[in-house]
């Protein structure tokens, strides 16, 4: 009962002002199930300063009616704190002596570059310009077509994801209830070189199929955390070294001086160390955060048991070592979330700050499979040439909101990167 509640609530809670019935509903809760007023309690708080930075919030709801006497120490608690909080009004006796306790991942906020939502758009109004500049630099070295500016060469598969059984409540939003199950596509791709080779950053970007109009994109590299803290530095880098490496550390030292020149190629180079022998062996990070509910979390895709790798040689050996794993059985990955702290452990601003995982923990929400397939078969050819024309966005997205200006300046970017290579 709660669940579908939580989920009804969640469905419309993005606009707080259409959040009044989910809200009765939830509250309709304390009378129903006691036994789970304190956690009922605790998560409508937690959607208060979500719908505070929005500007509205429903109406609170009252006490009356409510059966106080039925209520545990720990939800009377709860209900004190949800009147402070402005999520419910009325009256209450002396306290009981239990605390409301905050729920874990909550208490995040964003912070708009130059302190607003128009001083940041300017912040990032080169962004197309750099993106298209970046493409024709691709073309020249290729074929002449436009290409991705993230990402380039790829691989398109088909896949099914699993959400988990024991999942959190508050964490039952959108597509993520118990135990469902969904058709997806993923696309494994290098970040830079076509060669594989060469040292390289790798990605996943995976789309499931949730009935939304888009479908649900989760898009995430092989490294934990980002060579730059935001997106605009991300494209003047991207244009930067697709002159070469040595002309683009030129340009940057000249643009961004020496500190963010080094710091950035420092980083680049420990990441792209180890050349990978598998992409099914490879850890995939979302770098930057997204609202799941009221709870701010990175995401990450760690893998099951891929085995060791054949070791393939030759330009495309990670795509040889695909094709004799899918032939032998499927590829698997868990999809786990790790919790916003505080924003000294875990900044929601900075996509260049690692979160460790000794500190925010991983919390497994679900399993992404990639079953065994014929990777040169007519159909699977077919896939993988349509999702070349696709646009993966992590605003392809109904209830999971992209967080922090890594995420808000990917926008501009990649609705450059679509428009310049004709995407759709």
């Amino acid at each position: 009962m709660l669940a579908k509640r939580l989920a009804d609530f969640e469905a419309r809670t993005v606009d707080a002002t259409q959040a009044g019935l989910p809200l009765a509903d939830l509250w309709a809760s304390l009378a129903e199930a006691p036994d789970e007023a304190a956690a009922t309690l605790r998560l409508l708080r937690a959607y208060a300063p979500i719908w505070a930075a929005g500007g509205t919030r429903p109406p609170p709801a009252s006490l009356e009616g409510v059966d106080l006497q039925a209520l545990s120490p720990e939800a009377l608690a709860e209900l004190r704190a949800a009147i402070d909080a402005g999520v419910a009004s009325g009256q209450l006796a002396a306290p009981s002596g239990a605390t409301a306790r905050e729920l874990p991942g909550t208490g995040w906020r964003e912070a708009f570059i130059g302190g607003s939502a128009s001083a940041e758009e300017a912040h990032y109004a080169r962004i197309a310009e750099q993106i298209r500049a970046q493409q024709a630099l691709q073309a020249e070295a290729a074929d002449g077509r436009p290409r991705r500016a993230f990402h380039a060469k790829g691989l398109g598969l088909k896949a099914r994801f699993t959400v988990a059984t024991d999942l959190a409540p508050e964490l039952r939003v959108g597509l993520f209830q118990p135990g469902a199950a969904y058709d997806a596509v993923v696309r494994l791709s290098n970040a830079a070189d076509a060669d594989d080779r060469e040292p390289n950053l790798h990605g996943l970007a995976v789309r499931i199929a949730d009935g939304s109009p888009t479908g649900q994109d989760f898009l995430c590299t092989s490294a934990p955390v980002s060579h730059v803290a935001d997106a605009a530095g991300q494209a003047e880098v991207g244009l930067a070294l697709a002159h070469g490496t040595l002309k683009g550390a030129l340009k940057l030292l000249f643009s961004r001086g020496p500190v963010f020149t080094v710091k950035v190629l420092s980083t680049l180079s420990k990441q792209t160390k180890t050349r990978a022998t598998s992409l099914a062996a490879l850890s995939y990070y979302s770098r930057a955060p997204f609202r799941f509910g009221p709870v701010a979390a990175r995401f990450l895709f760690r893998p099951v048991n891929p085995g060791p790798a054949p070791g393939f040689d030759g330009p495309h050996r990670l795509t040889a070592d695909l094709t004799h794993r899918l032939k032998a059985g499927p590829l698997r990955w868990e999809l786990a979330l790790q919790r916003f702290v505080s924003e000294a452990a875990t900044p929601i601003e900075q996509g260049d700050a690692a979160w460790p995982l000794d500190v925010a923990p991983a919390e497994v929400i679900g399993t992404l499979e990639i079953p065994a397939q014929d990777v040169d078969g007519a159909a699977e050819e077919a896939l993988a040439r349509d999702v070349e024309g696709w646009s993966f966005s992590p605003f392809n997205t109904v209830h999971h909101t992209p967080l922090g200006r890594l995420n808000r300046g990917r926008r501009v970017a990649y609705d450059a990167s679509v428009a310049g290579r004709g995407g759709r």
